[in-house]
């Protein structure tokens, strides 16, 4: 059975750099993957992926070496169930404000005695029967990342006891929603909305779990990873598509 590349990276004391996939479409995962970077996250949240296209855009990110994750649309256990049966390394779950509801996310993605996750052996995560049910089980315990979003003041304040549940990887700071919730609607340099990053990544920190960021560059990676940050998002695959088609146009806009 496979590792989970990400995990075994972190715990080595490294960090891992991947970016939001939104576009509904394996080529661009396939694209992403050979470019290098460590993790793709299919969202399911802010885009039109449906649980067919992530199926289909998790075995590119195979193919390449890419560890695929999954961001579900809501803390729901049946959302949570299919991105693992399908294959996911690693599931984020949105919108996590307090204790019952990161337990929830948590539990639903394990399997019983820990967890209610519902159990089927001929998945595409279990090769489709191909893995025996010990193994699988191992695996299915030990190897997928549960990563639970912290992005609005209710969940900062209920963060000590979010990091009491055992069975959570990672705290995952959306910095937008946050700057939202803190009253600076996606004004994400505000400093009160800097100081409550620096306050989770602290507090995360001291309970010994990984941290996980989105981040807008190549510089911001640098100085959170500086910070403790382990899981970088750098940026989503529409914004390095945009970005490039930008530069191109503008360097030849004396042509017009």
């Amino acid at each position: 059975m496979k590792k989970n590349k990400l995990r075994e990276k972190m715990q080595a004391g490294g960090s891992v750099i991947g970016l939001f996939v939104s576009t509904p479409d394996p080529s661009i995962v396939e694209v992403l993957g050979y470019a290098g970077f460590d993790f793709a996250i299919m969202d399911m949240e802010h885009g039109p992926n449906d649980t067919v296209l992530v199926e289909n855009m998790m075995r590119a990110a195979d193919a390449t070496g890419m560890t695929p994750v999954v961001r579900v649309t809501t803390n729901h256990p049946s959302l949570i169930l299919r991105a693992l049966d399908s294959g996911a390394m690693g599931v984020v779950v949105p919108q996590v404000n307090d204790y019952e509801s990161a337990l929830l996310a948590a539990r639903s993605a394990k399997y019983a005695p820990a967890g209610i996750r519902g159990m089927a052996l001929g998945t595409r995560a279990t090769n489709y029967g191909v893995i025996g049910r010990d193994e699988y089980l191992k695996f299915a315990t030990e190897e997928p990342l549960v990563m639970v979003q912290v992005e609005t003041k209710e969940s900062m304040e209920n963060l000590p006891e979010i990091l009491k549940i055992p069975l959570i990887d990672m705290i995952f700071i959306g910095p937008t929603d946050l700057s939202q919730s803190l009253g600076y609607p996606g004004l994400i340099d505000q400093p009160e909305v800097q100081a409550a990053i620096h306050s989770i990544v602290k507090t995360v920190r001291a309970a010994g779990k990984y941290v996980g960021l989105f981040v807008r560059n190549v510089d911001e990676a640098k100085y959170w990873a500086g910070q403790g940050v382990q899981f970088l998002a750098v940026g989503g695959d529409k914004g390095y598509l945009f970005r490039a088609a930008r530069e191109t146009v503008q360097a030849l806009a004396t042509l017009q």
